[in-house]
């Protein structure tokens, strides 16, 4: 629904789902489902669902499953997508260990500063 948006997920679990949303299961000869899972995230990507996306306002635009299937992207080899996928997906993982670590630092520090500055033992 709002792949103009870079909304997209990749999920390992089989179960019921709106049909508002498109579930597709990639070929596993031409792509790689964890490489498409950041494909469909890449920015130049997202704007081409932006410019096919259907509807009046921002809010209702759509992309319609036989307009998402003929969006043309160049695939590299498997093993190459397999590369690119691992280093991406080591960086997602870190960058959510540095959110982690930065919000305990700043509960940290606001526990710290009231306790300092706010006058409480």
């Amino acid at each position: 629904m709002r792949m103009w948006q870079g909304v997209s997920g990749l999920s390992a679990i089989e179960g019921i789902v709106s049909p508002a949303y498109t579930v597709v299961t990639p070929r596993h000869d031409v792509i790689l489902a964890s490489f498409a899972a950041h494909l469909l995230k890449y920015p130049p990507v997202i704007h081409k669902f932006l410019r096919l996306s259907q509807g009046l306002v921002a809010d209702t635009l759509n992309l319609k499953f036989p307009v998402f299937a003929q969006v043309a992207v160049e695939l590299p080899a498997i093993p190459v997508q397999r590369e690119i996928a691992g280093v991406l997906d080591a960086a997602m993982r870190e960058v959510r260990v540095l959110t982690e670590t930065e919000k305990a630092l700043y509960a940290l520090r606001r526990g710290l500063m009231d306790r300092f500055l706010g006058g409480k033992e």
